[in-house]
């Protein structure tokens, strides 16, 4: 009956590309972190290094907190498809820029990728979501999440060909320079992609536009003639809200960043994406990824161990965000999303005990991995698919922007809370906000599970 409605193979390769937007928003944020030694090596920070790690490891995250409310506004204009595409040219830009070896030119073009990151962020959960099928979504949903958890394993295994001493005298320190330019390659890939074969936008942005029979064009790239027309009822509530011109053209009521946070209808919507966008940050994701990086250099030993290490962690997340496909098969996405939570405030707990009371590094790193699991099925796939789900465009922007500041000020606060307090209290800390989440999210969120998008509008608007 499925392949009768859906062309289930072009569904798959589509996603799959849209999604390369977010494997270049998680591998410009970790791309710095197996290489700084390497860059330092060419631009020479000396005395400064720590400062300038510090300043270079925000770049991103805060190109990404501009860039991801400029989405909402690039995707009702371009389109979906349109704005991945421009998003591909700011980041061919700030690839280039990286790779010039100043320390200014360097800083801006991380900046730049990071304002590329931020739109993809926001955008690439949209179109997947729109293009997605009701009965693919379990499948394509955890795509955002698995191509995020790729690109991390993919910046951190690309650390491992660099050079581990030396790297002011060997020429082959040089390669690092080659670690920030291959985003460039995958967006130019993405863009031909979109510019060359797939001409076709979002069937949402088309009906939004008054351009039904554009839609329809669209929706058969994904479905059959059989499932035309329930691939066009998953808007039949945006067409609902059509008024009719004197030209008896339908074109809609658009809806605005105002009326997303003033009216009462949205109210659920963006607090949800705004409640889910800080608590994937607070559940203590990159204070271990920040730990790890102490616990790794000091059961390895040597530079090139500990990037090992680095490797296997990046592969447990990867691993938790495929499992999570059959996971969100066979369950809601609240429930992965709280029982997630539960589990986190458990090895936060655990991560407590044994980093400064009872020193343990082995127990340490087990449990940083098992945590990776747990987070990447959680908080990352089921988080990102159910924000697809319930959140239109603009409250995905919200969403993102949210989960983005929230991201820079854990970079800046964490560092000194982690000194004045000591590491323990840290886990401790998130350890129990994980508690506090799992009680909001209990009462707040909606189940998705086997429903429709009008369906699951209906649970969310006016509550």
């Amino acid at each position: 009956m499925l392949t009768e409605e859906i062309k289930k193979h072009q569904a798959w390769y589509l996603a799959l590309h849209i999604v390369l937007g977010t494997f270049m928003f998680s591998y410009s944020l970790g791309v710095l972190n197996t290489c700084a030694d390497n860059v330092e090596g060419t631009l020479h920070w000396g005395n400064l290094r720590n400062l300038y790690i510090a300043i270079f490891s925000t770049c991103v995250p805060t190109g990404a907190l501009l860039g991801s409310p400029l989405a909402g506004y690039l995707c009702d204009k371009f389109g979906r498809r349109g704005t991945l595409m421009y998003s591909d040219l700011i980041m061919i830009l700030g690839s280039g820029l990286s790779v010039l070896p100043f320390n200014i030119s360097f800083g801006i073009g991380r900046v730049i990728c990071g304002i590329s990151s931020g739109i993809f962020l926001a955008t690439s959960p949209m179109f997947l979501n729109e293009i997605t099928p009701d009965a693919l979504t379990s499948q394509l949903g955890p795509l955002v999440s698995i191509s995020i958890n790729s690109g991390f394993c993919v910046s951190y295994f690309f650390g491992l060909i660099l050079p581990t001493s030396n790297y002011h005298t060997d020429n082959m320190n040089y390669l690092w320079m080659f670690l920030f330019l291959f985003p460039a390659s995958v967006s130019l890939y993405q863009y031909f992609y979109f510019l060359l074969y797939m001409k076709y936008d979002s069937p949402k942005w088309y009906i939004d536009h008054g351009l039904k029979s554009r839609a329809e064009e669209a929706l058969l790239s994904i479905y059959t003639e059989v499932g035309l027309e329930k691939g066009i009822t998953r808007f039949e509530e945006r067409e609902s809200e059509m008024s009719v011109s004197k030209d008896d053209v339908k074109r809609p009521k658009i809806t605005s960043f105002k009326d997303i946070v003033m009216k009462k209808k949205y109210r659920k919507m963006v607090r949800i994406g705004f409640m889910l966008g800080i608590i994937q940050q607070i559940s203590g994701i990159n204070a271990c990824l920040f730990f790890s990086t102490e616990i790794f250099k000091h059961i390895g030993g040597t530079i090139f161990v500990s990037r090992i290490y680095t490797c296997v962690m990046g592969i447990a997340l990867l691993f938790g965000a495929v499992m999570a496909i059959p996971l969100l098969k066979m369950f809601d996405r609240k429930t992965l999303i709280i029982s997630g939570e539960i589990f986190l405030m458990i090895i936060c707990g655990v991560l407590g005990v044994f980093s400064d009371m009872i020193p343990n590094s082995i127990v340490a790193l087990i449990s940083i991995n098992v945590y990776m699991l747990f987070f990447a099925y959680s908080l990352g796939a089921a988080l990102w698919t159910y924000i697809g789900e319930v959140c239109s465009g603009k409250a995905i922007s919200i969403a993102a922007f949210t989960n983005m500041f929230s991201t820079c000020i854990i970079a800046v606060v964490f560092p000194f809370a982690l000194e004045a307090l000591g590491i323990s209290y840290a886990f401790f800390f998130f350890s129990f906000c994980m508690v506090i989440s799992s009680i909001y999210c209990y009462i707040d969120l909606v189940p998705t599970k086997d429903k429709t998008k009008p369906e699951i509008k209906y649970s969310i608007y006016n509550r």
